[in-house]
């Protein structure tokens, strides 16, 4: 991501070209039709800030749902209300299916990358997420998510009801991911820098 090319600059001196991890974007299950509720899927570990998601929704009264496993589970659900809904770790058919059903996928995590973004993405569903880190990288403001811009309760429902009013193309959530983010995506542009360096070392030699 442009965040670990930065660290890498600060650190070495060394400009570093960005390639984003792919996924497999055949394997999420496009839908233009979604249910009522949002979701969050990740470990249940600290620095996920699923704590903040859930005060959140406390609040909205929204129904979220919440797909993973992990040390804060208990923490996590003896702070929810009735709206929120504990799924704990479902199969990848299961997810596929939450994703791609989910009015969006919320990301409260600081990440280098972070595939959960893309994975929404390709399942035409927007993105509300921490605006810092890899979402940076790979959602646009208004047309595939909304950013949140600090890791509180308060922030996050001022970026869902922010959403709430956004008319979403999923159909152009979905090529973009499959445009930017797919295998295909990755290879091609590991050939094209491959091809650029060729001509740069071809290009150099010739002076020599």
């Amino acid at each position: 991501s442009s965040v670990v090319a930065r660290r890498i600059k600060s650190t070495y001196g060394k400009k570093a070209i960005v390639i984003n991890y792919p996924i497999d974007t055949s394997k999420f299950v496009y839908s233009d039709s979604k249910d009522d509720y949002f979701l969050a899927s990740a470990r249940m570990i600290g620095y996920k800030r699923l704590d903040i998601i859930v005060e959140a929704f406390n609040w909205l009264g929204w129904h979220l749902k919440i797909s993973g496993d992990g040390p804060e589970k208990e923490r996590l659900q003896s702070k929810a209300l009735k709206n929120i809904e504990f799924v704990g770790h479902v199969s990848d058919l299961e997810r596929t299916q939450l994703f791609s059903k989910a009015k969006s996928v919320i990301v409260a995590a600081l990440e280098d990358y972070g595939l959960v973004p893309v994975e929404a993405n390709a399942s035409g569903t927007p993105v509300v997420a921490f605006g810092a880190g890899g979402v940076l990288d790979t959602q646009v403001p208004g047309k595939t998510g909304v950013f949140f811009k600090r890791q509180t309760p308060d922030s996050l429902q001022t970026a869902l009801l922010e959403a709430r009013e956004i008319y979403w193309n999923y159909d152009n959530i979905r090529n973009h991911a499959v445009a930017n983010f797919s295998e295909e995506a990755f290879f091609s542009k590991v050939e094209q820098v491959i091809d650029q360096t060729s001509q740069i070392q071809r290009s150099q030699s010739l002076i020599c």
